[in-house]
């Protein structure tokens, strides 16, 4: 009875990471920049894995991979570490060269900057970028001057209350779930449409063979 039901449970998470995998934004990756607190890293790790995003990159910060800080990860993001590719850079400068060379267009968040491009994030058509990075900096920092200074542009939420700043784990629920929500039905649309196109043709072409 034991061995049916653990063949049934290994059953279900198998459809679901199926499942999963279609939806997966396969080009897109969020950067966090100098993290210091292991349950915020958890807490982003959570959501990338809820919302689909292919991979996290984090950029210096604190020791991550030692024993305690992967059981505080481990712990925040409920499991989700387990399913979540995590790569780490030495620098800023290395995962932004790192990315440049796969051809990844980066955005890094931050408030409206001077001469620099700004994109409202309700605003953005983000289906018109190929592979897309989203940068999100320091919890309280924030995003490097260097980061910003190569980034294709500063990405930047509406504030309609008092406060001016959202941290680290909601900023990223925000940012992520409204892109890859955009990218996935973009892509789904495309789908369906193709699907439509030849649903179509082979109609014309049975009329025509009758």
């Amino acid at each position: 009875m034991c061995d049916e039901i653990q063949i049934k449970e290994k059953s279900n998470k198998r459809k679901r990471a199926d499942y999963a995998k279609k939806l997966r934004c396969k080009t897109f990756i969020c950067v966090l920049e100098k993290p210091s607190n292991p349950s915020n890293v958890g807490a982003v790790i959570k959501n990338i894995d809820v919302l689909g995003i292919s991979k996290l990159y984090i950029v210096g910060g604190k020791n991550f991979k030692s024993k305690k800080n992967i059981k505080i990860i481990h712990n925040t993001s409920c499991g989700s570490s387990n399913y979540v590719y995590v790569h780490y850079f030495n620098n800023t400068n290395e995962c932004i060269n790192y990315l440049n060379i796969k051809k990844f267009i980066s955005f890094v968040t931050s408030p409206h900057v001077k001469n620099k491009i700004n994109y409202n994030l309700m605003n953005t058509d983000f289906t018109k970028y190929k592979k897309i990075a989203i940068w999100f900096g320091n919890e309280s920092r924030g995003i490097s001057e260097e980061s910003l200074e190569k980034s294709f542009g500063c990405l930047n939420i509406t504030m309609a209350g008092m406060g001016e700043s959202l941290n680290l784990s909601n900023s990223t629920a925000i940012v992520l779930n409204h892109v890859a929500n955009q990218r996935r039905n973009y892509k789904l649309n495309k789908i369906k449409i193709k699907c439509d196109n030849k649903m179509i043709e082979n109609q014309i072409l049975t009329e025509k063979l009758l």
